[in-house]
Parts: structure tokens; sequence; C-alpha cells
């Protein structure tokens, strides 16, 4: 009998070691991840985004499972939403807006829970500007903001609340490496 091959995913957590708040050395949280049975853990800068290989390939419950492991050993809530690798791959080809050009713009991707209803998802289009553009495109949100755009813009708009799902936003750089297999140890 032969073994179910591991599938590839990474886990975006939100809020984690920003400003002080939540803080979560990443060597402990690969210790953790592994002690709960992951293979090939890897994290990538401080932010949390986790590699990881399993044999499930149920994104869903492995939100709720890894949710709960950090809620065991932290105590804290905090929200992980999970893509395979082919997911993140299709994400990065998918975006409408070219990669940036990084001296007067800035892309960010939106990793939702959820897809938001398509009457907020108009909404939040529809509130592109000069100066920022959005698009939702099934569980992912686009966003492109020239550099010179007010800074409080996306906390503002309270993302979540208008598209009905949680959402932790990376940017463009970050996105594109997660897309990679050889992603280094922070």
């Amino acid at each position: 009998m032969s073994k179910s091959p591991d599938h590839a995913f990474v886990a975006l957590l939100r809020g984690i070691n920003v400003s002080g708040q939540k803080l979560m050395p990443m060597a402990a949280l690969r210790e953790h991840f592994a002690a709960a049975g992951y293979r090939r853990v890897k994290t990538y800068i401080q932010s949390g985004n986790v590699y990881f290989e399993t044999r499930s390939r149920d994104a869903r419950k492995l939100e709720a499972d890894l949710s709960q492991l950090i809620r065991t050993h932290y105590g804290w809530d905090v929200p992980v939403i999970v893509r395979s690798l082919p997911e993140l791959a299709d994400i990065v080809t998918r975006s409408p807006f070219a990669a940036p050009d990084r001296s007067c713009e800035q892309v960010y991707v939106g990793f939702l829970r959820s897809e938001p209803p398509a009457a907020a998802a108009a909404e939040l289009a529809a509130r592109s500007m000069a100066t920022d553009r959005f698009a939702v495109d099934g569980r992912t949100l686009y966003i492109w903001q020239r550099k010179d755009a007010p800074k409080n813009l996306l906390d503002s708009l309270n993302l979540e609340r208008l598209l009905h799902t949680e959402i932790t936003l990376r940017n463009w750089a970050t996105t594109v490496r997660l897309t990679q297999w050889s992603i280094p140890a922070a």
C-alpha cells in the first residue's frame, strides 16, 4: 500500500509580530507546526507566512487546526488563511495589475477567508480612484496604490466589513516569494 503524497501549503497568519503585539518567534512556531505532524515547515519573514507539507488536502480543516494550535500554544485567536502552492501561483498569474514599478506604485494581495458577495466586491471596485484600485477575484483581493496615496487608506476602508469576510494582506514581493518552493527559513 503506497502512502498518499504530501501537499504543499502556506498558512498566512494575520496580526502577529506587529507593533510589539502578539509576538510569535518564527523558530518556536516552526517547532509547534512540526510537533503537530506537519512536515518541511519553513517560515518567511516575521509576519506569519508558514510553508508546510501535509497529506491533508482540506484547507478549511487546516485553517481550523492551525488556529487551534496557535490558541493552545499562545492563547490568542489569530486568523489563519491557508492556500496551496498551486493556488498561490494562480493568484500571481491572475493579477489584474502588472508587476509594480517600485518607484511610484505598490501592489498588495488580500487573502480572503471566503468569497465576498458580488455586490460587496462591486462596491469596493467602485471606490477605485487615480491613487488606488481594487479588484476582487474569488477569494483574492488585489490592491494597486500609488506611493503617494494616503497611508491609512486601507485601514480606513475596513476591508473586512466591506467584503463580509476575514482578510490578511501581503505585499506583492512577499506574495511572489511565497509561490516558490525554496522559501528560506527566517
